[in-house]
């Protein structure tokens, strides 16, 4: 059968050394075990019978066919979207390409293994002994450095869940991964490059598979190293976990029309403080939880509440459990109450909080023996006026009884001075006067909450600056000014 595609690129998919075809937009993904392109499938994206002279059909209907997706809004037309490279005139896959509309991926690309030692993970990630790594907790991150100018990776997960990724040090940008390739990075430079991919989703969207990453047949992996060149899996770097409800989850954060699109753990105030310490992170949150009661729970509370699931890897699976000693935490920051007490009717009696907070902290204390915890107090005023009297008399109980690595910390004092600067430095000072902190006044006011309960990017960036100076005088840290996204 004569064929009179024009250009090489065309050629190549009816010769089938194209591996994979997606869009380079932020959503658009391939099917789980997308192949090479067949004679069939080259005519369907090029919009030809297989003759090269009859077009069929929008290029968002031709890709459809391939089981290529394009996000809502995206493509709609072959004059628009992913059509600008395919125009009506007759353009080719290579004008696409130029454009940037359409992206290929060689069938000899670069397969890396996803638990490559050269790449950095952070967080709460499962080693799974194929070559693959698994996740079921939200703010979780990895960085991959190489040298190429593409990277695509292949993930499998139990429901969409939301990413960003930041190629070196430029804007995040955000998209629900699917199963299947997604491409990350193309068109970049000669040169070695970056890449940050974050989880923002928490775990109770089930468990995510990152299989591998795709690169140029010549590309090469760099060890990932931190901020001063010193490779990350050997920079000793400091640690802080941060366990708790939704607020840690950074709820509410994003514009969007569900919950778990609207969530971003990256900007929570969690990683927002340990980025100001020049620290590395580990989220432990879920929506709603509590530690004796869950957000619209009725007695005899007999859920699963914090201390059930903080020693698992993955919120939605009961094994594998967590070792913590693959990540020491320095610093754990617990944010518990909000939901235990958010329905005054439904609310657990005094003692039986107490217990319930008692034995989270032992659990935290078991698996982390040397590190230190702070017990916040909840962000949100109407809870924070019960819980936080329970919560202080545990921890003053624990110090009494000689665990003096313990400590309680109140989001709504109201002292002569904030007194950051006291024990974090210069820096420290500059981070209490940017948060807009007066003396006398709470550190958290009405217009920093969304429905008073769940911060707004202000309430999450004054959370952030007081709890870095407070770690920094415990620790006996310096802070840093570099804050990232």
């Amino acid at each position: 059968m004569k064929k009179r595609f024009s250009d090489s690129l065309s050629a190549l998919l009816l010769a089938g050394q194209i591996f994979c075809l997606a869009a380079v937009f932020p959503g658009a993904v391939l099917p789980p075990g997308q192949g090479f392109c067949s004679v069939a499938e080259a005519a369907a994206v090029s919009g030809t019978d297989g003759e090269g002279v009859q077009r069929r059909g929008t290029l968002r209907e031709r890709l459809a066919a391939l089981g290529v997706n394009l996000p809502a809004g995206k493509g709609g037309g072959e004059a628009a979207g992913l059509g600008r490279g395919l125009r009506r005139d007759g353009g080719s896959l290579k004008d696409g390409l130029r454009h940037q509309t359409v992206f290929v991926i060689p069938k000899d690309a670069r397969k890396v293994d996803a638990d490559d030692l050269r790449i950095a993970y952070m967080g709460r990630w499962q080693h799974n002994g194929d070559g693959t790594m698994s996740t079921g907790r939200g703010a979780v991150t990895l960085e991959l450095a190489f040298r190429g100018s593409f990277a695509a990776v292949e993930i499998q997960g139990e429901a969409p869940v939301w990413w960003e990724v930041s190629v070196d040090d430029g804007p995040f940008r955000r998209f629900r991964g699917e199963d299947g390739v997604n491409i990350l990075a193309s068109g970049l430079g000669r040169g070695n490059h970056t890449l940050v991919l974050v989880r923002d989703t928490e775990g109770s969207q089930g468990v995510t598979r990152v299989e591998r990453f795709l690169l140029d047949r010549n590309s090469w992996v760099l060890p990932a190293r931190d901020a001063k060149g010193k490779v990350l899996a050997e920079s000793g770097a400091r640690r802080i976990e941060f366990v708790g409800d939704s607020v840690t989850a950074g709820a509410f954060l994003q514009p969007g029309e569900d919950y778990f699109q609207r969530e971003d753990g990256y900007r929570a105030f969690g990683p927002r403080t340990a980025r100001l310490l020049g620290a590395e992170w580990s989220c432990v949150a879920s929506s709603g939880e509590g530690v004796a009661r869950n957000n619209q729970e009725r007695p005899p509370y007999d859920s699963f509440h914090a201390a059930d699931q903080y020693d698992r890897t993955f919120f939605s699976e009961e094994e594998p459990r967590w070792n913590s000693f693959y990540w020491k935490p320095d610093v754990v920051v617990v944010a518990f109450g909000e939901n235990d007490y958010n329905d005054p009717s439904l609310a657990p009696a005094p003692a039986v909080f107490r217990n319930a907070y008692r034995e989270l902290l032992g659990k935290i204390r078991r698996m982390n023996p040397e590190a230190v915890i702070l017990c916040l107090s909840p962000a949100g005023f109407d809870s924070a006026g019960p819980a936080s009297p329970q919560i202080q008399s545990v921890v003053e109980g624990l110090r009494l009884a000689g665990d003096r690595k313990v400590y309680w910390i109140d989001l709504h004092e109201k002292p002569d001075f904030y007194g950051i600067h006291s024990s974090g430095g210069v820096l420290a000072r500059r981070l209490e006067e940017s948060a807009g902190l007066v003396a006398g006044r709470d550190l958290l006011m009405e217009g920093d909450f969304l429905d008073g309960v769940h911060p707004r990017s202000s309430g999450h960036e004054k959370m952030a600056r007081i709890l870095a100076g407070k770690i920094a005088g415990i620790m006996d840290w310096d802070l840093t000014e570099r804050e990232k996204g």
